[in-house]
């Protein structure tokens, strides 16, 4: 027997979520846009000090001063501070409000199936990071299972128990 509140629902279509996932990109390029000037060589030079010390002690002659090499150590900061920012947007904003601003411009927002209300933190972290990798780590299978379950549950939402709903 089904209560009168999920008999009231309104699950977020695919479009709308789809379309909200494209606007959350986009603000989180605009933000890593913005992170990457004010990384300077003296910030980096902390991070970089673990590869400092592998390729002092690699008898390879001078690999300090290949090009390619400089390039490379920027691009890992580069990209865990993309992965970082992104977990930290998605996480934080699923956690307090339920709805990222791309959620939000679309009208829709993530729910605890028990509590009806944003998920707590642990959910919201279980969701984004876990669960969006085990939503794609079989060629995208988990997002796919949207259009299967009559709630429009990926396998994040399935691992987290949430869901998605319009406002």
């Amino acid at each position: 027997m089904q209560s009168s509140w999920n008999s009231t629902i309104h699950y977020a279509t695919p479009a709308k979520r789809f379309w909200a996932l494209i606007i959350d990109y986009a603000i989180i390029f605009i933000i890593y846009l913005f992170l990457i000037p004010m990384l300077s060589q003296k910030t980096l030079t902390g991070v970089f000090a673990p590869l400092e010390l592998v390729t002092k002690y690699v008898p390879v002659g001078s690999w300090s001063n290949l090009p390619w090499l400089k390039f490379f150590k920027m691009y890992i900061v580069l990209q865990i501070l993309l992965v970082m920012t992104n977990y930290a947007y998605a996480v934080y904003l699923v956690a307090h409000a339920g709805q990222t601003l791309g959620k939000k411009i679309m009208g829709i927002r993530v729910i605890s199936l028990k509590t009806h209300k944003p998920p707590r933190c642990t959910a919201a972290f279980i969701r984004e990071t876990v669960g969006k990798f085990a939503s794609g780590i079989f060629f995208g299978l988990g997002f796919f299972w949207i259009f299967f379950n009559e709630k429009h549950q990926t396998w994040h939402d399935k691992i987290a128990g949430t869901i998605v709903v319009d406002e």
